[in-house]
């Protein structure tokens, strides 16, 4: 029991910073574009009730490319989350767009993607799994990395999934880290903890100016 109750925390705790991480893009994106909006709207309201029709209709039109932004926004909050692939096409698909979209987002980053394994080997509960820790991780260098190559690779070796990400030029001093509970530390328990929960095991090296590898294993 005493093992069972220790996954379900780390699942919440999971769970409970995913939440955060949506919230926060929510406030600080969607909502002020909303914010926006509405205040446009109401200007075309009153202008309309004031019978300035003219400058009514071209309020509201200038509207049109907010609300576009705003349906964007959401779609892009989805599919960071979730992305529709997974179920559609599977992870082999899905992690190549995902690199793709980080490489769009965080200019200099070069996100190097080697998979060797079929998506009929690879359990399908597992695939929002890999897809989360290569998300996390690649977030945390994208936020407080610098520019430069990261590498992943996804093969099935015996009866076991492995996932590796490699980036030889970053680095962190992994004894300070624990101590202050900071850095990519943070995250990669958070890393640790779904894997773990997912019935796999995560490991971490790390050396300031000698890189950081990750890698994950799960049993077939």
């Amino acid at each position: 029991m005493g093992a069972a109750k220790d996954k379900f925390i780390r699942f919440l705790q999971a769970e409970e910073e995913e939440a955060k991480r949506v919230a926060r893009s929510l406030h600080h994106n969607l909502a002020q574009s909303l914010s926006t909006l509405r205040f446009d709207l109401d200007q075309a309201t009153r202008q309309l009730r004031e019978n300035q029709v003219t400058k009514g209709i071209e309020t509201v039109e200038a509207t049109i490319p907010g609300i576009q932004q705003a349906i964007e926004q959401v779609e892009e909050i989805g599919m960071h989350l979730r992305p529709p692939t997974l179920d559609d096409i599977g992870l082999s698909a899905t992690l190549p767009w995902f690199c793709r979209e980080f490489q769009k987002s965080h200019p200099g980053f070069d996100a190097a993607l080697e998979i060797n394994v079929s998506d009929d080997e690879i359990p399908r509960f597992l695939n929002y799994v890999i897809y989360k820790i290569v998300r996390e991780t690649l977030d945390w260098f994208g936020t407080n990395g610098k520019p430069g190559l990261i590498r992943l690779s996804l093969l099935k070796r015996d009866a076991r999934i492995e996932l590796t990400i490699r980036d030889k030029d970053q680095g962190f001093d992994m004894e300070k880290d624990a101590l202050t509970g900071s850095g990519l530390m943070l995250s990669f328990g958070a890393i640790k903890q779904l894997a773990e929960i997912a019935g796999g095991s995560c490991a971490l090296e790390s050396a300031v100016g000698a890189g950081t590898v990750i890698c994950v294993s799960f049993p077939l």
